[in-house]
C-alpha cells in the first residue's frame, strides 16, 4: 500500500508531487559536484538526453563567476571567469522535453 508521506503522487494533469527528498538512485544521475581544472570541468551524463537539458551550476566555495559554457544532450561544461580555478561546482541537470 502506498504511503502518501513518502510516495510520489500524480494528479489528473500529470503533475508529480513529492513529499520528502528527491534522491538519485545512482550518483550523478541528475546532480553532481565537479572539480575545475584550469578553470573548467565537463560532466558527461550517464544517459544521453533526447533534447538539450536545462542545467544550473553553483560554486561550492569561492565567490568566483561560474558559468555554463557548453551544454549538449550528452555533457555540460562549466568555466570560471578566472580561468585558473580548481574549486568545486555543483550541477543540476533536468530533462527538457521541448
Amino acid at each position: 500500500m502506498a504511503n502518501p508521506a513518502v510516495d510520489p503522487s500524480i494528479d489528473g494533469s500529470g503533475n508529480i508531487g513529492i513529499i520528502g527528498h528527491l534522491n538519485q538512485t545512482t550518483a550523478g544521475t541528475f546532480a553532481t559536484v565537479v572539480t575545475l581544472a584550469s578553470g573548467a570541468a565537463t560532466f558527461t551524463y550517464p544517459h544521453a538526453y533526447t533534447s538539450t537539458p536545462v542545467c544550473t551550476c553553483s560554486p561550492t566555495s569561492a565567490a568566483q563567476i561560474i558559468r555554463i559554457s557548453a551544454i549538449s544532450t550528452t555533457a555540460v561544461t562549466v568555466t570560471s571567469a578566472l580561468g585558473t580555478d580548481t574549486q568545486q561546482v555543483q550541477l543540476i541537470v533536468v530533462g527538457n522535453p521541448s
